[in-house]
Formats: structure tokens, C-alpha cells, sequence
């Protein structure tokens, strides 16, 4: 569960680390993602990004290495009650329909033997802490067990992208943002900014450059 919940933290929502790193701040990808692959006894932790065009594969990766070094000192209280939030939504969604429920129990049965394992997962879940959090991210998120997969340009010929090269970029964001995140802070927001207005009311701004429109939404 933790680690589950770390993927939904790396990159499950458009307020997530890698997208707001890649996407909204650097621009240097057009999304985002991570996810895992639990099974009985091994499993996978994945995050990647569709990157843009003027952006380099090198780019990317460097990037990459900064955001999964950093993010178990960045993670707070708040992030990871949304991140349980989103979890119980899903969840709530699978229960509503019988193919839902039916995927569930299939998958539970297929991967470990137990068809009610998703219901048992989410009890495990709701007692994951942000200690949890850091330690499996500081326990998976290394070099060491980096495998990087890349789909690129039909054109770009293959001695132009050297694999050990892919590898250094990586290494040389995770490392420099290693030592940084010894002399820093956790933010305290990730993303938007808190104004309060003279007339009393709160102004939340979320910048999005990914998007040409202006959007506003009023509550009482």
C-alpha cells in the first residue's frame, strides 16, 4: 500500500511531483505518470514522462533523477491524505458496478490468490503513514535498481543516444538533488498560492502553462 500510494504521489493527479515539475514548471513533457505492479513477491515501481519535442531524452531523465531523489523529504501530511482520497474514490467506483467488482476479484485471485485482496488493501492503506511513504521511497527509488525504457524518433539514429549516457543523466539529477535536499525545507504547498483578498474572501491560484485559457470558479 505504500507504495502504491507513493506512485499516486510521484505522478497520480496533475498536482502530482513529476507533472508539476515536468510540465507545468519546466515544460519539458506533455504528461506524466507512475504506477506499480504489485504482485506476491516482487513487483515493479514505474514513473516516466511523454516529453516534448524540443526537449532531450537527457533532459528528461536529469529531471527525472532530481524529482525521485527528493520526493520523501517533499511529501507532507496533506499530500498524502489526498493521495488516500483518490485511492478511496477509485475504489468506491469499482464497488458501483458488477464488472468492476468482477475485475477486482479476478485480479486479486490472479496476482495473489485472494479475490478479496483489494478489500484488505484498502484496510492496509488507510494506516499508511508518511514515514512509510519515505522509507520505501528512499528503499526503491536508488541507481541501482533503475532500468530506463525508451521509445524514441524513428530518425534519431541509435549511436546518437548512448545507453550508459541515459544512465549518468539520471544519476547526475538524483545525486545533485540529493545533496540539496540535505539544506532544504519541504514547500508548503506544492503548486498553487494562497492569497487573502481585502474583502475578506481567499484567492487559490493554480498556474497551468500546458493550457491557453483562464479559468474561475467562485464558492460561497
Amino acid at each position: 500500500p505504500a507504495v502504491e500510494l507513493l506512485c499516486t504521489l510521484l505522478a497520480g493527479t496533475n498536482s502530482s511531483v513529476l507533472y508539476d515539475r515536468l510540465v507545468r514548471t519546466d515544460g519539458l513533457a506533455i504528461s506524466a505518470w507512475s504506477d506499480s505492479l504489485s504482485l506476491q513477491k516482487s513487483g515493479l515501481v514505474l514513473a516516466g514522462a511523454t516529453f516534448a519535442p524540443d526537449a532531450s531524452i537527457h533532459q528528461v531523465l536529469r529531471v527525472l533523477g532530481e524529482e525521485l531523489a527528493d520526493v520523501s523529504g517533499r511529501v507532507r501530511a496533506d499530500d498524502l491524505l489526498r493521495a488516500k482520497r483518490s485511492f478511496e474514490s477509485s475504489h468506491l467506483m469499482t464497488e458501483a458496478t458488477v464488472q468492476g467488482r468482477a475485475s477486482a476479484y479476478g485480479n486479486g485471485a490472479l496476482h495473489h490468490q485472494e479475490p478479496q485482496w483489494q478489500k484488505a488493501g484498502m484496510e492496509q492503506l488507510r494506516l499508511v503513514q508518511l514515514e512509510d511513504i519515505r522509507r520505501v521511497a528512499q528503499t526503491y527509488l536508488q541507481p541501482k535498481h533503475l532500468r530506463i525504457v525508451a521509445q524514441l524518433p524513428m530518425q534519431l539514429q541509435p549511436e546518437e543516444i548512448r545507453p550508459s549516457s541515459l544512465l549518468d543523466a539520471f544519476e547526475e539529477g538524483f545525486y545533485k538533488s540529493q545533496k540539496k535536499a540535505l539544506r532544504r525545507t519541504p514547500p508548503d504547498s506544492q503548486g498553487y498560492e494562497l492569497l487573502d483578498l481585502d474583502n475578506g474572501m481567499k484567492l487559490i491560484v493554480q498556474r497551468e502553462p500546458t493550457l491557453p485559457i483562464f479559468s474561475m470558479s467562485v464558492g460561497t
